[in-house]
């Protein structure tokens, strides 16, 4: 579902020109409460801009980014942990102005804990329906406090007292949801980790670790192949000098009957020119001595 977002001036008036405000890149809190949030934040975004790299020209994939959603109060600001805005090109930002992106976030994820569970689920989960943000996710990794682990809400449609969530419907055969705004499932896989599926082919999005030893895989791949082409190549290498010392061998081995056919021929036909000489001689001295007599 496509929700008009609340803009700025709706949710509060300015107080200073925008171009005079300074907007920090910072607001002095941790970027994740541990490792392994940490780890999980990186790979929603990372999942999320590999699924949309195609889309650089319309779609925004960032997270622990401050959002400032009115203009002229730097104070007002929010730092989901990924997000997703279609509509508005994909570059490096210093933080995200929805005055200037004339929209908010379609999609938010927050990696959740006990330390920041009133946050996650009171104000950020009112926040972003004011704002107008479609889809919120929240994912608590290590079962801190919320029961099931993965929980979604969408924007209602009809409210009476102003934008508010609904629970996602569940996906029937394991826990998990269908975001019509990723195009996505949103799902716990087996071992309870957060993960993302297409629908259409049911190929998991890979991780960041994933990705990593499929590439480390592929490159010991193609350097067994190398090494083989390698041992090949010194094969062949070794096999033609053997077949060349077979050849000279053989050449040598026909010089060498060529050179005794030719001297036993030589030797034949000098025992006949001496055959043919001794048998003159001899008929010469028959010759003589019949004259004598």
């Amino acid at each position: 579902m496509t929700t008009t977002p609340v803009t700025a001036t709706a949710t509060a008036r300015r107080s200073a020109p925008s171009d005079a405000i300074d907007y920090p890149t910072s607001d002095g809190k941790p970027m994740a409460e541990t490792d392994l949030h940490r780890d999980i934040m990186l790979d929603v975004i990372f999942m999320l801009q590999r699924w949309f790299a195609g889309h650089s020209d319309d779609v925004y994939v960032s997270g622990n980014i401050l959002v400032y959603y009115v203009e002229g109060n730097p104070r007002r600001s929010v730092s989901p942990d990924a997000l997703v805005i279609k509509g508005v090109r994909q570059y490096r930002r210093e933080v995200v102005k929805l005055w200037e992106e004339g929209r908010a976030p379609q999609v938010v994820f927050e990696i959740t804990s006990r330390s920041t569970r009133r946050e996650d689920t009171d104000r950020k989960r009112l926040l972003y329906a004011q704002l107008g943000v479609s889809e919120y996710y929240m994912y608590d990794p290590t079962g801190d406090y919320l029961t099931p682990r993965l929980q979604a809400w969408v924007l209602a449609d009809d409210t009476t007292n102003g934008p508010a969530y609904r629970e996602m419907p569940l996906l029937t055969e394991e826990p998990g949801y269908l975001s019509p705004e990723l195009g996505l499932e949103v799902r716990l896989r087996r071992d309870g980790s957060l993960g993302l599926r297409d629908p259409a082919s049911g190929r998991w999005l890979e991780t960041i670790a994933e990705v990593q030893a499929a590439r480390i895989g592929v490159e010991a791949a193609l350097q067994q192949e190398k090494s083989a082409r390698y041992q090949t190549e010194v094969a062949l290498i070794k096999a033609g000098a053997r077949q060349e010392q077979t050849e000279t061998a053989l050449h040598e081995e026909k010089t060498a009957r060529r050179e005794a056919e030719a001297a036993a021929a030589a030797e034949a036909q000098a025992r006949a020119r001496l055959d043919q000489e001794v048998a003159r001689l001899r008929t010469r001295l028959a010759a003589l001595g019949e004259g004598n007599d």
